[in-house]
């Protein structure tokens, strides 16, 4: 986002979500390529020069969209001092069902043409989080940084593509049975490995 200094100036905020909603509004109508900045513009009911006072283009928006919905449902259910546990292990998933179940719901025709752009950067957000999930677990003072991220990757990629692939291929998704083939295993993992 371009605009940082004015961040809480409630015209800022109208605008910025006036311009989200319209790119949500455009998306359930159009593939990813096929949305221009005009037409989120015209949208909007503003003009191009304010989306760009906003956003640096249309790839920008998209990846403001995605950080803050997924940051939104993070920060309602895992505080940043949390530690890696099995409850927060079950949010986590859960936390991936919901988000799969947005994007499927808003952003389902864009998200087939630029699922690369959304898979990437939630990969990386999942990644962050139980990393940082890990250090606030570590105790000692001496903290293997290599067996930290090599944990972190392990752990949210196993979330990240189960709840991926099975809201992929499943039209009425239960999240409670889900968490529950996909806990043990990430559970039993990190008892054998953990630090």
């Amino acid at each position: 986002m371009k605009i940082n200094s004015k961040k809480n100036d409630p015209r800022v905020n109208r605008t910025h979500n006036l311009i989200q909603d319209a790119f949500l509004s455009l998306a359930s109508e159009k593939d990813f390529e096929a949305i221009t900045v005009k037409d989120i513009a015209d949208r909007a009911i503003i003009n191009r020069a304010t989306f760009y006072a906003h956003f640096e283009d249309k790839y920008a928006l998209l990846d403001n969209l995605i950080s803050e919905t997924f940051t939104s449902l993070v920060s309602d259910k895992i505080k940043p001092e949390a530690e890696l546990t099995e409850e927060t292990l079950k949010e986590l998933i859960l936390i991936m069902c919901d988000y799969n179940e947005t994007v499927k719901s808003h952003c389902k025709q864009v998200y087939r043409s630029a699922s690369s752009l959304f898979d990437s950067k939630i990969q990386l957000k999942l990644y962050t989080i139980v990393k940082n999930l890990l250090l606030n677990k570590v105790t000692s003072t001496k903290v293997d940084e290599k067996k930290i991220d090599t944990y972190a990757i392990m752990i949210s990629g196993s979330i990240y593509f189960a709840t991926n692939q099975c809201h992929k291929e499943v039209k009425s998704n239960n999240n409670s049975e889900l968490v529950s083939q996909i806990l043990p295993f990430i559970l039993a993992g990190i008892e054998t490995a953990y630090v």
